[in-house]
């Protein structure tokens, strides 16, 4: 079990967990083989050790901030998942499964005194793997 203890985590980044970052946490514990290809609006986001895999193996760059955050466009997913499993990587694609609308209908629906959600849902959606791998139009650049 992969636990972070928000205590542990104010003290270290001198901030609380974002719900978002706490989103990633609680995927990252259910898939910890995987490197998590994180979609955050129109591009794959690389956190914590991911993003060191991300740096090392796909040439990416670090972005500014305390915690170790890459990412790309969501249409270089095929290449950059291409590489990462060529590589030995078992890759996990999450995908938001939930518009900002739909976040705000949820939102609403809400009863009182319950808390209310502020990220929109995340799910993995697949897995790719050497023994898995296989080719779509979804994945292929040249398309």
């Amino acid at each position: 079990t992969l636990r972070v203890n928000p205590r542990d985590w104010k003290q270290h980044n001198g901030a609380d967990m974002t719900n978002a970052v706490q989103q990633w946490w609680d995927l990252k514990s259910q898939y910890f083989d995987s490197v998590l290809l994180f979609k955050t609006g129109k591009f794959y986001e690389m956190f914590h050790m991911d993003a060191d895999i991300g740096v090392q193996v796909l040439g990416l760059s670090y972005m500014k901030g305390h915690v170790a955050h890459a990412g790309f466009p969501e249409i270089a997913y095929g290449g950059m998942a291409h590489k990462l499993v060529q590589a030995g990587y078992k890759v996990a694609r999450v995908e938001q499964t939930e518009t900002p609308d739909q976040l705000k209908q949820r939102k609403s629906k809400t009863p009182k005194g319950k808390k209310k959600p502020s990220v929109v849902n995340r799910e993995v959606c697949s897995i790719v793997s050497l023994g898995t791998r296989t080719f779509c139009a979804l994945e292929d650049d040249s398309i």
